[in-house]
């Protein structure tokens, strides 16, 4: 038996789970806001992407630990042919299944309580962890600054857009959704829907970091992403 999966089909089908994982988000946010039912038999705590260790974390985790394993084997590719970014390459492997970890654990949030003397009266650094993780952000994009701009046309564009996305959900959604968690609550629906708008660019993100990843890695070859022969043994 053989088994082939392309590069599109793999995207199409991250692409319709992350649409679905929405839905069901959305269902969580008006049973919650709508309804003041937060529970129903867990479901809503399962799909509600305000929680941890539950399906859109678990999805999301899988999809920075892709991520990170596409940079290793791009790492490899770098290192058989001496590129002088191997290192920058294998770093941003490291980095993102640290951030697979993170996500699932939550570590970023540890820095909330311990910088929140460092936030002004205002709503959108009610997340604290959002002071340390902007220079964070900057001192990271100015290290693979060089790496970046010695890229191809579409691996810069494809890099940029799943960088963008993914900061403005992660960093930008998560200090409006700060401001309005701090004026109004958990349970008010525009915070569930802000809530869901930063998860989705999250996973949006990484989705379209991945389709990158997957074309510069089959650049030179087909649209195989994986061939696997079974066969019965002798």
């Amino acid at each position: 038996m053989e088994l082939t999966l392309q590069r599109k089909l793999v995207i199409r089908m991250l692409i319709r789970i992350t649409f679905l994982i929405i839905f069901l988000s959305l269902l969580t946010v008006i049973s919650i806001s709508v309804f003041d039912r937060g529970n129903l038999l867990g479901l809503v705590p399962m799909f509600n992407m305000d929680r941890e260790s539950n399906i859109p974390t678990l999805f999301s985790f899988l999809l920075l630990l892709c991520a990170g394993g596409l940079f290793y084997l791009l790492s490899r590719q770098y290192a058989a042919v001496s590129d002088r970014f191997t290192r920058h390459v294998t770093l941003l492997s490291g980095i993102f299944v640290f951030m697979a970890v993170d996500e699932y654990a939550s570590i970023h949030e540890l820095f909330t309580e311990p910088l929140a003397f460092l936030a002004p009266e205002s709503g959108i650094f009610h997340f604290a962890w959002v002071i340390a993780a902007i220079p964070a952000v900057i001192i990271v994009g100015l290290y693979f600054l060089r790496f970046f701009l010695a890229q191809s046309k579409a691996f810069k564009t494809g890099l940029f857009s799943a960088g963008f996305i993914y900061i403005f959900g992660a960093v930008g959604m998560e200090m409006v959704g700060s401001s309005i968690h701090f004026a109004y609550g958990y349970a008010h629906i525009a915070y569930g829907l802000s809530t869901i708008v930063e998860e989705s660019c999250e996973m949006f993100g990484v989705i379209i970091l991945i389709h990158t990843l997957l074309g510069q890695l089959l650049k030179n070859g087909d649209m195989t992403l994986l061939h696997i022969t079974l066969k019965d043994q002798n």
